[in-house]
């Protein structure tokens, strides 16, 4: 998974992911990974397998107290000692989307190819 606030921010992913004091966890990619959230202000997205942190996404500017998602409508909310509440989209069908596509273009273009050399052959 991979998530994006729907609004601009400061959205990051950071490479030392150190745990913070959690207030919320939540269990997601049929209980695959888990998001995190707590006193460093950031929702962090964990491998459970590997028990590391994949990405750390900053929007507030407190403490993060509240974590809820919506799996029908793909989001996910944070709310902070900094009286905001931050709606994220989750964005992974979409990139995954994306990458099908590219690939089948790359596919139909290296068909065309050798559909010509073909035909020159001929």
């Amino acid at each position: 998974m991979r998530a994006h606030p729907r609004e601009a921010s400061r959205a990051r992913a950071l490479a030392d992911c150190r745990p913070p004091l959690s207030a919320q966890v939540l269990f997601c990619s049929a209980g695959m990974q888990l998001l995190s959230c707590g006193s460093d202000g950031c929702l962090k997205l964990w491998t459970v397998r590997t028990n590391s942190c994949v990405a750390t996404y900053d929007a507030h500017e407190d403490k993060v107290w509240a974590l809820a998602a919506s799996s029908e409508e793909g989001a996910i909310a944070t709310g902070a000692a900094d009286s905001l509440l931050t709606v994220w989209a989750d964005d992974t069908l979409v990139e995954s989307q994306a990458a099908v596509e590219e690939r089948q273009a790359g596919l139909l273009k290296e068909q065309a190819c050798s559909n010509a050399v073909h035909r020159k052959q001929v």
